[in-house]
């Protein structure tokens, strides 16, 4: 009974019952339900690193274990096991720290995680691709090189964590340009094995919704309730999210061609705007007039999105205008530019409401790139307003590609025991 009343108290609140199932030859086989399964204590209690701490040479055994991390631990006596429970109830106590690295593009960062609280969140842009109109991937993969070790650095320092302190490292497998998501791979594969602790992949899709969940600790942060949609709108991604879980996520509707922040970024182009184009039209838009001019929108159905005729049109309404007025788009850039905001905008909304009225569901978020857009961030506050619904947008911080979203998608597999093998190589397309 002594026993007993030592593991009621280091057990984890969601085990309500466990069972002293076996005895044989001084082994006592304790588990959460009548089985041979051998779970007592839950992942983020019991791991490996305790058999350094906790083995000796006594007759009797004591197992402790999850399935995932399976820990057996020595003690020579009963009320040993107090000693070694009191040990384990510490090794509990110990926070859940994650290093996490984003480095599926052009922007290579890093942040830190502690027990669900964001200590940091370090991003190096690279301007090196603005003179080229678009995104260099060997020029990016270099430039990642050249940043991982500094911004991993300064994240930590600004956390004031040591390396020492990290339970795991997450890190973006993809997807993404291949090469830019190898710096990142092989330097989390490196610190962990030399730190020897697990590593977390995370989809880097996955990463842009669960942004949402990311806290700083503040009493005013509103995080989703689940099921909620969510419109995940990047340079290379435009698709309707249903989010039941954190590990549950349907792709309901998505972009047959190009993504809306690439449709912004060539319409940019074509104007003479530098690149990025999306925040130039944004910034241009709000000094136009959105009614001027009307682009041609799709007519698909379910809820699927399509931009390669916006941007055809656009092209030809250029061409057309320039031959009669070479000035044109000087003269008309501001409201060439709202226009095609609020066309761009105007799509997006529409299947949103259609897939939220579809499915009976209240709560909308928007995430990814493209959620740092003025108009559609206005848009998501109307859209609640009028129709009396829960919509969460993103900080601007966490709307671009950040490790503050890997970090808090890594926190949660952390949570649930999923690591990833040493030998797993990052992939440049995957889906949700």
């Amino acid at each position: 009974m002594l026993l007993i009343a030592a593991l009621r108290q280091v057990l984890s609140p969601d085990v309500c019952k466990f069972y002293v199932t076996d005895c044989k030859d001084n082994v006592f086989f304790v588990n959460t339900q009548k089985s041979t399964e051998g779970m007592a204590l839950s992942a983020d209690n019991c791991c490996p690193m305790l058999h350094k701490h906790l083995f000796g040479k006594a007759p009797y055994r004591l197992d402790i274990g999850h399935q995932r991390h399976p820990s057996t631990m020595r003690i020579c006596s009963i009320p040993k096991v107090l000693v070694i429970l009191h040990r384990i109830r510490k090794h509990r106590m110990k926070p859940i720290i994650i290093l996490a690295i984003e480095s599926s593009c052009d922007d290579t960062s890093a942040a830190v995680i502690r027990d669900g609280i964001l200590l940091s969140n370090v991003t190096a842009s690279q301007r090196v691709h603005e003179e080229y109109g678009g995104v260099v991937p060997e020029l990016a993969s270099r430039a990642h090189q050249q940043n991982v070790l500094p911004v991993v650095d300064t994240a930590l320092k600004r956390a004031g964590v040591d390396k020492s302190e990290i339970s795991a490292i997450g890190f973006t497998r993809g997807p993404g340009l291949l090469g830019s998501l190898l710096v990142g791979t092989s330097f989390a594969k490196g610190l962990a094995l030399s730190l020897g602790i697990p590593l977390v992949e995370v989809n880097h899709l996955q990463g842009h919704v669960l942004a949402h969940f990311v806290s700083e600790g503040k009493a005013d942060e509103r995080h989703p309730e689940f099921p909620f949609l969510c419109l995940l709108v990047s340079g290379g991604n435009s698709q309707i999210v249903l989010v039941r879980a954190w590990n549950d996520m349907q792709i309901i509707g998505q972009t047959i061609d190009d993504a809306a922040g690439e449709a912004f970024d060539k319409c940019a182009k074509v104007m003479g705007l530098p690149y990025p184009g999306g925040p130039w039209i944004d910034r241009l838009a709000k000094e136009g007039n959105p009614e001027r001019f009307q682009f041609s929108k799709p007519n698909l159905q379910g809820y699927d999105y399509s931009f390669s005729g916006l941007k055809t049109s656009f092209l030809y309404f250029l061409r057309d205008n320039l031959r009669e007025n070479p000035d044109f788009i000087e003269k008309n850039k501001a409201d060439l530019c709202a226009s095609l905001q609020k066309t761009v905008v105007d799509i997006l909304m529409k299947k949103l409401r259609k897939a939220a009225k579809d499915l009976g569901i209240n709560h909308v978020a928007v995430a990814g790139g493209v959620s740092a857009n003025s108009a559609l961030r206005e848009a998501f506050v109307n859209y609640g307003k009028r129709y009396r619904a829960e919509v969460y947008i993103p900080p601007f911080s966490y709307t671009t590609d950040n490790a503050a979203m890997i970090a808090q998608a890594a926190y949660f597999k952390y949570q649930a025991g999923e690591f990833c093998p040493i030998d797993a190589v990052p992939f440049a397309r995957t889906e949700l």
